[in-house]
């Protein structure tokens, strides 16, 4: 039998029971309800049986019904008839109408926006040396790698991240050039060559490039003012030929048979200026030691000799150059006395006006020179990037002002601020206030103000003039002023004076004085080398290191500062600080007085759209409770937020973070606090 056959069989011996709905939706049986509903069934899908027979038959599947129809959608002809249609036109046309309307509205909402809205400045357009935190090193004592107790190029190298730690991004290098060492350095026997004591070109060129590798910018020391009586030059100068090239390389003049040309002094001893040279039978001239011979700078030959030496550092790619007594360059061609001031001094150069041997206008003239000189190099390699022109200069401020040029001027970039040097313990919070607006207000417009606490010449060092309390806030204050910020290597960790007998004095200049007055002048105390640990030699050499180490270095030392636990965390501050200094309103902002008294010393930093700085630090001796919402009229709001602080608080209501109420603020002798708020006008 088939199977077609088999299945009528079993749907015949088992018939479909029919059922239909009664009036009450009730299944009734035996009623046919298919001839009834199949005008009514379009189904694609029936099941019969549902697979229910009681045999256990199969289900059928019927697909698709009577009323099925395929659709095709609508044709283009339709399409077009109702595109064409005038209502869908109508309502075509009123959308793009609506669409160009809603967009010329945002339009315009937007350009009333831009035009209404506050405005921020532009940001101004600062150089480098402006954004900078600068670095000066006395290579002689930051540390040695060969053995030699000298500190050397690479120990320099070697601290590129320290300095990166530190945020420091410029370094500043002391001499590095052959030397006789009588002023350590300054006296140069030749200014294209490496001290041997310290390295060689290789090094240096390694130095360069590693330092720029990690963004750190290098300006070296250049002393235009003077030799070594050792240099090739004055040996030549010294013969007297009158053909020799060299004759009038220096500063030379007859003077009598036993008396110098006029009353001028050394700086750097009790005696006359002026040395005679048997072999010439004339005098030479020299500020400083008669080893180091003044060179005449108004002979056209030594200037090119001196551009020539800028060129050859300048190639190498050293970002700029810091001159050494500027002031000093060029002295009057009259060869007059100097008048006397009435003075009493035991230095006797100090006795005198100087009003022949400093700033005379032909100082000011080379300044310009070597600038306009520099400026050749901006474009050279293709940097596009300023070398930068720092100059030492004394006298009064205005006078030392003026070598940063006017607005006839484009001369250095700046003059060293020696401000700061003077603040001892004797100096309180207004006498501070004081020197900072002095310096601030003498400045001319357009010109960039700088901060420095301390150098190689300074007779003693912060930590040992105001104390180790006050290092912090020394630091703080030189950072958060307007300006450039330029820290000598040791006082970010708050090194103290090296305190030293007559016998063990290296500076010859405190050797002239004698052992009753060496200490007014011997810059030896700020001189000693850098305290990197407390382990032998402070980890500045394995020998024994040309001057001793001072005797808290087992405390002062970078190590112990950055150790867990440590009690005054010199790096962190500082660290902390250069990070702030990033801040638009630290970089440009404008600076407003705010409390002032003999114990506090505060100030505003503000730029116009960003978040405002108050800083607040005491230079007294007893703490001040004041109200900083009082100062000036909405310079300082009720609330703000504390972002810095000195580490030497015994408390945590001025922690970093919290948030604290303005019109009650103790500060004790010592301590410091940066507190962060919204701009406001």
């Amino acid at each position: 039998m088939s199977e077609d056959q088999e299945n009528k069989e079993s749907a015949d011996a088992y018939p479909t029971e029919k059922t239909q709905l009664n009036t009450d939706g009730d299944v009734e049986k035996g009623a046919d309800v298919t001839a009834d509903h199949a005008e009514l069934d379009d189904s694609k899908v029936k099941f019969i049986n549902g697979g229910s027979t009681p045999n256990g038959g199969d289900t059928v599947l019927v697909v698709g019904g009577k009323n099925d129809q395929e659709f095709a959608g609508i044709g283009k002809e339709e399409l077009l008839k109702y595109a064409q249609d005038p209502f869908w036109v109508k309502v075509r046309l009123a959308l793009f109408v609506l669409f160009w309307l809603a967009w010329f509205g945002m339009l315009a909402a937007a350009i009333v926006i831009i035009v209404l809205a506050p405005k921020c400045p532009p940001k101004p357009n600062l150089d480098w040396w402006q954004t900078s935190v600068a670095y000066q090193i006395y290579p002689r004592s930051f540390m040695d790698t060969d053995g030699n107790g000298i500190g050397d190029i690479k120990g320099i190298e070697n601290k590129l991240d320290y300095f990166g730690k530190l945020g420091v991004n410029t370094l500043i290098i002391g001499p590095i050039y052959p030397t006789e060492n009588v002023d350590f350095g300054y006296d140069i026997t030749d200014h294209t060559e490496i001290n041997p004591e310290m390295g060689t070109m290789a090094d240096f060129d390694s130095l360069l490039k590693k330092a720029h590798k990690k963004r750190i910018k290098i300006v070296l020391d250049f002393i235009p003012n003077h030799t070594s009586d050792k240099h090739k030059w004055f040996l030549e100068s010294s013969m007297g030929n009158s053909t020799n090239k060299y004759r009038d390389y220096y500063v030379w003049e007859k003077g009598t048979a036993s008396a110098p040309p006029n009353n001028w002094l050394s700086k750097f001893s009790k005696t006359s200026a002026w040395t005679k040279h048997a072999k010439r039978n004339e005098y030479y001239y020299h500020t400083f030691f008669k080893e180091m011979p003044e060179l005449n700078l108004r002979n056209p030959d030594v200037l090119k000799e001196l551009e020539d030496i800028m060129a050859f550092w300048l190639n190498k790619g050293v970002d700029g150059f810091r001159i050494g007594y500027a002031s000093n360059l060029v002295e009057s061609a009259s060869f007059g006395d100097e008048p006397t001031n009435g003075g009493s001094s035991k230095k006797p150069y100090d006795n005198l006006d100087h009003t022949m041997t400093m700033n005379q206008p032909e100082s000011y003239n080379l300044t310009d020179r070597f600038r306009a000189f520099m400026d050749q190099w901006y474009s050279k390699d293709g940097l596009d990037q300023t070398r930068v022109l720092l100059v030492e200069a004394f006298g009064d401020i205005n006078a030392t002002n003026a070598y940063m040029g006017g607005e006839d001027r484009n001369a250095a970039n700046l003059v060293f601020n020696y401000e700061l040097f003077s603040v001892d313990k004797n100096c309180n919070s207004r006498c501070i206030a004081e020197k900072v607006k002095g310096s601030l207000g003498s400045l001319l417009p357009g010109k960039w103000a700088n901060w420095m606490t301390g150098n190689h010449d300074s007779i003693g060092r912060v930590a040992s003039r105001v104390g180790v309390n006050f290092v912090n806030a020394m630091n703080t204050l030189a950072m958060t002023l307007p300006g450039t910020a330029i820290t000598y290597y040791g006082e970010e960790i708050g090194m103290n004076s090296l305190d030293l007998t007559f016998a063990q004095t290296k500076d010859k200049w405190g050797k002239n004085f004698g052992a009753a007055d060496y200490k007014l002048v011997s810059r030896d105390p700020s001189r000693s080398p850098m305290q990197w640990t407390s382990k032998m030699n402070a980890g500045f050499t394995n020998a024994t290191s040309w001057l001793p180490l001072t005797s808290t270095f087992n405390e002062f030392n970078v190590m112990a500062d950055e150790a867990v636990g440590s009690t005054h965390k010199f790096t962190k501050v500082y660290a902390e600080l250069t990070k702030l200094r990033k801040e638009p309103s630290m970089l440009w902002g404008q600076f407003f007085d705010a409390v002032l008294n003999d114990n506090i010393f505060s100030y505003v930093r503000k730029a116009e759209g960003h978040p405002s700085f108050l800083v607040a630090i005491n230079f007294g001796i007893k703490p001040s409770s004041d109200d900083y919402t009082s100062a000036v009229k909405n310079l300082v709001p009720k609330e703000a937020e504390v972002v810095f602080n000195s580490y030497n608080f015994e408390h945590d209501e001025l922690a970093v973070g919290e948030k604290v109420k303005m019109d009650n603020i103790l500060l004790k002798p010592g301590e410091a606090v940066i507190f962060k708020y919204p701009w406001q006008q």
